[in-house]
């Protein structure tokens, strides 16, 4: 694939996230997140790149019961740690 071509697909990426209503995060292999769409920054009052040490950051609450999300129950969180 030519250059050209991969930045067209980047590029048309890049616009489907920034349009998308859903909040979106990007991360690396380590769980760090190093992208997030605009829907997910205002979801989550600002765009704060951060590792799964700082999950805790990021306030959310399970539907069923209203308990807190803890750090460690993310699902970027468990898919990182493998659990």
């Amino acid at each position: 694939m030519k250059i050209e071509q991969l930045n067209d697909q980047a590029g048309l990426l890049s616009k489907i996230l920034d349009i998308l209503p859903l909040g979106l995060w990007i991360m690396d292999k380590k769980g760090t997140i190093v992208h997030g769409n605009p829907a997910g920054q205002k979801i989550w009052a600002g765009a704060r790149y951060v590792g799964p040490d700082r999950f805790g950051d990021y306030k959310g609450w399970w539907l069923d019961t209203g308990e807190l999300i803890r750090p460690e129950e993310w699902a970027a969180a468990r898919a990182v740690s493998g659990k």
